[in-house]
């Protein structure tokens, strides 16, 4: 039965009509983006993350190479002192040492260390007596050190001088070619009786700061220098009565050591009396093991030997190593002269006049 017009249309104006759902919506919307914010902070803290591992491996990578008998003060220079054979050198403690020889194949001379502005690296090279890879590595700002030693003797070895860049010149190494313009300096000198190569490598553009930093350290190498004054553990630091001596034959002065843990002779190399201020030769033959520590007190200051080296001296043989000296005693009086070695110890008691 057909309804009236009227009340089809209330009923249609009653019916709900369907539309977009707005609040859904913004509530999706806020979902997402907190989904987002989420990744992109995740993602960010993971990038952070990465780069400070990655800075700090990197870090461990390039930082400086410093051997145990190494000691850093406050002024930012490092102490390197080796032993075997002995020799000590002052640097910036901003500076690398060669993790070992870069070069292998070098028999003699022998290289005692290298060091340079930036991490040295050792490279197979056809170039056995210098270290083609480090040079090569360098930029026109750096520079680079190397010591070697050459033992027996050799001819063109000159005395050292107090300042090696004064007497530096420039010169041309063969097999060696290299990327960055570079001053090279080749040196050989002879110090305690002992033979040595200065290697020197400096950028053309280098400051002069790191100019200045390259031939202080060249000066500052030393081959008597030793931690002496903590290795007093034999005999006293002055003296009144000397100790006895017996004469061999003339300038072959036997003087009597007090020892403990081994064997030790000492021979004074002239007649007496024994003058101060002037060069005193004396040789020692030590039982016991590593280099031999010679000192002497009791003036006003300690007395280091002025050259001090392993010789083989005739009419001394014996027991242990034997090692040649030349010690100046700067004012009359009673000196002990004490002389260590790794498991031995000894002293002697000597009047200069």
């Amino acid at each position: 039965m057909p309804r009236e017009p009227s009340e089809v249309l209330k009923r249609a104006a009653a019916m709900p009509q369907k539309g977009p759902d707005i609040g859904a919506a913004v509530r999706r919307g806020a979902s997402l983006k907190r989904r987002r914010c989420a990744y992109i902070t995740g993602a960010a803290i993971f990038v952070l993350a990465a780069l400070s591992l990655g800075a700090a491996a990197l870090s461990r990578s390039t930082a400086p190479v410093v051997p145990p008998s190494s000691r850093a003060n406050r002024s930012g220079f490092v102490t390197y002192r080796g032993h075997n054979p002995t020799f000590s050198l002052r640097y910036p403690s901003t500076w690398y040492l060669a993790r070992r020889s870069l070069t292998p194949n070098l028999a003699n001379p022998r290289e005692l260390f290298s060091m340079g502005t930036r991490p040295l690296q050792r490279r197979a090279s056809n170039c056995a007596q210098l270290p083609k890879g480090a040079l090569q590595d360098l930029s026109s700002t750096d520079a680079f050190l190397s010591i070697q030693e050459r033992s027996g003797s050799g001819a063109g070895f000159r005395p050292r001088p107090a300042d090696f860049k004064a007497i530096a010149r420039p010169t041309k190494l063969e097999c060696a070619p290299r990327r960055a313009p570079l001053m090279i300096y080749w040196l050989p000198f002879r110090d305690s009786g002992r033979n040595f190569y200065a290697l020197i490598a400096i950028g053309k553009d280098a400051s002069a700061k790191v100019v200045g930093q390259t031939w202080n350290a060249l000066n500052s190498f030393s081959t008597t220098e030793q931690p002496r004054k903590a290795q007093l553990t034999l005999g006293p630091k002055t003296c009144s009565q000397p100790s006895p001596l017996k004469v061999r034959r003339p300038g072959f002065v036997d003087v009597t050591a007090v020892v403990k843990g081994g064997s030790a002779r000492a021979v004074v190399m002239q007649g007496r009396p024994f003058p101060a201020n002037a060069d005193i030769k004396m040789v020692w033959r030590l039982t016991g093991s590593g280099p031999l520590h010679l000192f002497a007190t009791g003036g006003p200051e300690e007395v280091n030997p002025r050259q001090l080296r392993k010789h083989l001296f005739p009419g001394l043989e014996g027991p242990g190593d034997e090692w040649g000296s030349v010690l100046k005693f700067p004012t009359p009086g009673c000196y002990v002269v004490h002389a260590q070695r790794t498991g031995t110890s000894a002293y002697i008691k000597i009047l200069i006049q």
